[in-house]
């Protein structure tokens, strides 16, 4: 569990290489899995998949999805995952790790682009485990170990220094909170879970959030623990508001750029976030957030979070491929069609406008 070493870089994936830069994309295998008003189709979208309303299970989709990823630049799925149990019967936790396996792992064109597990504390951790009786250090120790039996050692599965990289829901808001109420460390877990895998990990926290005027403080714990912090979106987006593209874009670029400062000074690694817009005004459990589906906007985003990475970590995390629920996906759709794609590209400099 060590800060990276000075001149590190990543082990790129075997797919497309842009100058050299991972391009990781929010993933989401939870789509078509469970019957009737179980199905998440119907907690609402506001976009439509160019496939429809597919199924994550379906290795067909899976491989159409692998080769848009592979031929406009993304090298890098960040996978969404719960675990493997069903700690509650109105999740999908197992149906979710059924797609990983029977679905994107099964399509031939994973050769051609890396993946990794994000976990979903929330989901494998939150209220509905704790109502029975699940305690979260020793569910997370399961987790993570039945992870390294199953997918660490996968040809595909991304690595850093050698180390499989994972990624942590608001490791400091949620897992080091669920960990202290039962008394235990957060340092110290993620040690015993990499001498029980025998292995190193690389950890990596994702969604904290950290726009400040100042930068971070150095001194919170959880940044002398993990070994990378990564934004989703990188800006507060205020209920019941519009967001202005202008406002969201200054604000990451000044926010990017100090985090880019201290993770050097501090040895950890800054995954700054690009965002085609946000929409969570059609989903069931929205709070009415929205910035408009830009695909202009897209590229400048993918282009300051390109020239913070390229400094740094050479690493860019995007929100998302397929996150319909807040409408982040740069998947196709009926009513996009390919521009946030061609706009990737464009901004990784495969196309000229």
């Amino acid at each position: 569990m060590p800060h990276m070493t000075e001149g590190t870089t990543l082990s790129l994936p075997k797919g497309k290489e842009v100058e050299g830069l991972t391009v990781g994309v929010l993933y989401y295998l939870w789509w078509g899995l469970l019957p009737g008003d179980k199905d998440t189709w119907k907690l609402g979208h506001s976009l439509t998949p160019e496939l429809g309303e597919y199924d994550s299970k379906d290795p067909g989709v899976a491989e159409q999805h692998l080769r848009w990823a592979n031929q406009y630049g993304i090298n890098l799925l960040q996978v969404s995952w719960a675990g493997p149990g069903k700690r509650d019967p109105s999740l999908d936790n197992d149906e979710i790790d059924l797609a990983l396996k029977e679905g994107l792992l099964k399509a031939p064109s994973i050769a051609k682009v890396k993946f990794l597990l994000v976990y979903e504390t929330e989901k494998a951790l939150g209220a509905e485990a704790e109502k029975l009786g699940y305690d979260p250090k020793k569910a997370f120790v399961e987790d993570l170990l039945y992870a390294n039996q199953n997918y660490f050692d996968h040809a595909s599965y991304f690595r850093l220094e050698g180390r499989p990289v994972v990624m942590i829901w608001k490791t400091r808001a949620v897992l080091n909170s669920l960990l202290q109420k039962t008394g235990h460390e957060l340092s110290e877990v993620l040690q015993e879970i990499e001498r029980a895998c025998n292995q190193d990990l690389l950890w990596v926290s994702l969604g904290e959030d950290i726009y400040s005027p100042k930068g971070p403080d150095l001194e919170e714990p959880t940044l002398k623990v993990m070994d990378g912090i990564a934004p989703l979106l990188g800006d507060d987006f205020p209920a019941g508001e519009e967001k202005p593209w202008k406002e969201y874009l200054d604000h990451v670029a000044t926010s990017y750029t100090l985090w880019q400062e201290a993770a050097q000074r501090a040895g950890f690694i800054f995954v700054p976030a690009a965002l085609p817009g946000f929409d969570d005004r059609h989903f069931r459990f929205g709070r009415n957030r929205f910035m408009k589906m830009e695909p202009r906007n897209f590229k400048e985003s993918v282009r300051v979070a390109k020239e913070v990475a390229r400094g740094g970590s050479k690493w860019i995390s995007i929100y998302g491929f397929n996150e319909w629920f807040e409408s982040g996906g740069i998947e196709p759709t009926k009513e996009y069609g390919m521009l946030f794609l061609k706009a990737l590209e464009s901004a990784l400099g495969g196309l000229k406008d």
